[in-house]
């Protein structure tokens, strides 16, 4: 609510307001953590838990703000780009499984 809010608000300004909803991400801190919990192994199963095959990387993301400050997104305000390869909304996950109760 307060990206729409925010762009109502500042549209007449010329100010466009977006927002990142960013998902599970392969950053230094994460892999240290993963790594000692997990594993030095651990982004292969990461990456093959998700379907589209890998969880974010810091180059998605920057790719992603790339596109909201580039003259392609000039009429988009007030919307929240979802990066979350681990799943879809509005869909089922494809590693439901009723038995593991997911």
């Amino acid at each position: 609510a307060l990206t729409k809010n925010n762009a109502a608000e500042m549209a007449p300004h010329g100010i466009r307001v977006n927002a990142i909803n960013m998902g599970w991400c392969f950053t230094e801190n994460e892999d240290v953590v993963q790594t000692k919990n997990s594993g030095s192994d651990w982004t292969t199963a990461a990456d093959k838990s998700v379907p589209l095959g890998r969880i974010l990387r810091p180059q998605d993301v920057a790719a992603s703000v790339g596109y909201l400050l580039s003259n392609a997104s000039n009429m988009m305000t007030g919307t929240i780009l979802e990066l979350h390869p681990e799943y879809a909304d509005g869909m089922l996950s494809l590693n439901a499984d009723e038995n593991d109760g997911r």
